[in-house]
């Protein structure tokens, strides 16, 4: 940064502060620097030292902007400290400084964008764009420098995040322009000069060309079939000039991270292709890339891609299967097992309760499609588990209401799988779960029904509070008749539930489910 007034200050306490100031360059240092920079501040001041309040203020955005906690705060007094700074290294006097603090404050809001929701999540990323923007109209655009390289890169990398909430003629805008960017670079800096920064230049670009193919999809293939394919081989394409650098000897995280991409982009061109033999062929380089990129992958030291490659390669396998018949079949089923068993290890129903219920609700569903009833019971099971924990958590209506829903369709799902897998207490089992079901139902009845006599007391009349209280205990009673009783686990023995075919199986499935009593009046 300009000026040269870091240790000019008349107090001997702010410079032995700035001494010490300087010492803190550890990760670990970030949360005491940060507090350390402002007690400085206040007894450095902008009259008296403005460039040197500047500086200091864009240290301490710095800091709060890498604090490790606290983030969504830290990122937007990071802000608050860039804009301070603004007001000294302005663009008519200090251009090059202004540039950089353009992009720092964009850097930071995009960071901050990722941690927002909607339309705030939008509106900020637009925001951060807008910096990026405004530091590159302020580069020279002769000149290829390290901090020009690193705005486009950003740039590119916020448009991504924005075609995300997109739709439509927007979105497909949006990973156009953030193509653009990586291009700008690419024609730029070369592989020899600039390694790394072609290597990062390559594969943000190969992602966002998958992104755009995976849109493109999404219109009719006679209209955009040619295209997609032709945006989805040059992602794959631009994986592969990467790995000429970044090879698994010299770089094997970043070897890892580019295989993983490249099996994206090659399972999304499978779902472009028409061909069955060559979506089969593309679909296993897939796998193989997934595989590669593992081999680099520890749960240990990065659980969270560990998981994301492991449910990848997954996702891959699932689509594989629709090739397949036989002894491939069922290897490759249990390949996907393994991998989803690998996932829910890191997505754990404790921490992470929301996406474990996803996750084995998909694959139980999944696999209960597919007759493999024994592993279809194992994941439904503990994804009705978690989503017990969901609704316990749960505190709207409507959001009660709907975990209640798809307990009710879970639980039927998963008495079924149950009696499906023919064990000797499969229909015991079933109707525990059944049971289980109804027993949310009437818990949630009995909580509402009290909620309800609250709130009525307060403003209706006692004559019409009587024939409420009546009313409501009717729906109680309703609520509380039956049970599972012998009869039920008999009318859920294999012998009743033999089925054959689709039709059949979901008449089945409703069956089952009329066994929680009385669910939509007491509903």
């Amino acid at each position: 940064m300009a000026g040269d007034e870091y240790f000019i200050h008349p107090s001997s306490e702010v410079r032995e502060l700035l001494s010490q100031l300087q010492e803190l360059t550890q990760p670990e240092d970030i949360p005491k620097r940060a507090k350390l920079l402002e007690y400085i501040l206040t007894q450095v001041t902008l009259k008296d030292f403005p460039l040197l309040w500047a500086k200091l203020h864009i240290e301490l955005g710095h800091a709060l902007r890498q604090n490790p906690t606290q983030k969504p705060e830290a990122l937007k007094r990071s802000i608050v400290c860039y804009d301070a700074a603004a007001t000294i290294y302005t663009y008519e006097g200090m251009l090059a400084d202004w540039v950089r603090i353009q992009y720092y404050k964009g850097s930071a809001l995009h960071a901050l964008a990722w941690l927002l929701a909607g339309g705030e999540r939008e509106t900020t990323m637009r925001s951060a764009i807008a910096c990026f923007d405004a530091a590159l109209d302020g580069c020279d655009s002769n000149v290829v420098s390290h901090h020009w390289v690193a705005i486009q890169n950003d740039k590119g990398a916020a448009l991504r995040g924005l075609a995300d909430l997109l739709r439509g003629p927007g979105r497909a805008g949006a990973l156009r322009a953030s193509v653009g960017c990586f291009e700008a670079v690419l024609q730029k800096i070369s592989r020899e000069k600039s390694p790394a920064a072609w290597v990062k230049t390559q594969n943000n670009k190969s992602m966002v060309l998958r992104d755009f193919g995976a849109t493109l999809g999404l219109i009719a293939k006679e209209r955009t079939g040619p295209l997609r394919i032709k945006v989805l081989r040059t992602a794959i394409f631009c994986c592969d000039e990467a790995l000429t650098v970044s090879t698994h000897e010299k770089d094997p995280d970043g070897w890892s991270r580019i295989q993983n991409n490249k099996g994206n982009a090659l399972r999304e061109l499978a779902s472009a292709l028409t061909d069955g033999v060559e979506q089969k062929i593309v679909l296993q380089a897939a796998i193989t890339c997934y595989n590669n990129a593992l081999l680099e992958q520890r749960r240990e030291l990065n659980p969270t891609m560990w998981a994301m490659m492991q449910n990848n390669k997954a996702v891959t396998l699932r689509e594989l299967t629709k090739n397949l018949a036989g002894d491939e079949l069922v290897d490759n089923l249990q390949e996907i097992v393994a991998c989803y068993d690998a996932v829910v290890s890191v997505y754990t129903r404790e921490v992470l309760p929301a996406d474990h219920y996803r996750i084995t609700y998909s694959i139980g569903m999944y696999l209960f499609q597919k007759g493999d009833w024994k592993n279809a019971a194992r994941y439904l099971a503990t994804a009705l588990d978690a989503l017990d924990d969901l609704f316990v958590l749960e505190i709207t209506t409507y959001g009660r209401k709907a975990t209640l829903k798809a307990g009710n369709d879970l639980t039927a799902q998963l008495a079924y799988a149950l009696i499906r897998t023919g064990t000797v207490d499969a229909a015991k089992r079933a109707a525990e779960v059944l049971e289980r079901g109804r027993g949310r139902i009437t818990g949630e009845v009995v909580t509402r029904q009290e909620a309800q006599l609250t709130a009525a007391s307060k403003f209706v009349p006692e004559a019409l509070l009587e024939q409420f209280h009546a009313a409501s205990d009717r729906l109680m009673k309703i609520s509380f008749v039956g049970g599972a009783s012998d009869t039920l686990q008999i009318e859920l023995s294999p012998k009743n539930m033999e089925v054959v075919g689709e039709a059949a199986e979901k008449t089945a499935l409703v069956a089952a489910n009329t066994r929680l009593f009385d669910y939509q009046e007491a509903q």
